[in-house]
């Protein structure tokens, strides 16, 4: 999306990946399991401490083999602080702005790698500059916005809400492929996945014609980028 789509001027993106070092132990040990699916056994048996301890060195090499992982418990940990309310505009916007957090972050971290490569070195530049700017039109709705008012389709609309969140949780886990490369990809892509969900929930229930013009924008960008994101992984 452009500046003048969403009608913003806001000052350069800063980068944030130094404040991915500095996510906390909690944040990871409560939500990185979740979200990045490192399911750590626990069965009980003849010789549990050596399983156990097979299991959780398997558990944190996962972690290790992920650049991404403190960016996407950083990511969970927004979304799940602001469960839903049934109040359709705000659910949107409080949600969608640490969703579209993540997607920053897991972009500056592969920009920052310098193993991106070319063609998708411009789709996270692309994604920092459009989804930085809807923050910033988010971040001042929900000034405008603070408190949530929930209508009588409240349960339609968490329960939509919660579909969208599934459908990431759910597409995120992957493999354990280590070129940061390919687990940009299949990371962003349900990532994107749920955004174009929860705008859908925007254009199915809600009246603010700023929030129906945002959420127009991101069905139509972020299912472009799903599609150059496929094309790419298929030429792999």
């Amino acid at each position: 999306m452009t500046n003048q789509s969403i009608n913003l001027h806001i000052a350069p993106y800063t980068s944030r990946f130094s404040a991915l070092k500095t996510a906390t132990a909690l944040a990871l040990s409560t939500l990185v399991l979740s979200a990045c699916s490192m399911p750590m056994h626990s069965t009980m048996a003849d010789g549990e401490h050596s399983a156990m301890h097979g299991s959780n060195m398997s558990g944190m090499d996962a972690m290790n083999s992920n650049p991404f992982t403190a960016a996407n418990a950083r990511m969970m940990q927004g979304m799940h602080s602001n469960p839903p309310s049934g109040d359709v505009d705000y659910d949107f916007v409080v949600g969608m702005i640490p969703h579209h957090q993540g997607a920053v972050d897991m972009s500056t971290i592969l920009l920052e790698s310098g193993q991106a490569d070319a063609e998708l070195a411009a789709l996270a530049n692309e994604i920092i500059t459009a989804q930085t700017d809807e923050m910033a039109f988010m971040e001042t709705w929900l000034r405008d916005n603070p408190e949530p008012q929930p209508d009588a389709r409240a349960a339609e609309i968490i329960q939509a809400y919660q579909a969208a969140m599934k459908t990431m949780m759910g597409g995120m886990h992957g493999g354990r492929d280590t070129d940061i490369n390919t687990r940009y990809v299949t990371g962003m892509i349900p990532h994107h996945q749920a955004a174009v969900e929860m705008a859908e929930v925007v254009l199915e229930y809600s009246d603010d014609t700023l929030l129906r013009n945002m959420a127009q924008a991101v069905v139509r960008e972020q299912n472009r980028e799903i599609s150059e994101m496929r094309d790419w992984l298929n030429r792999q």
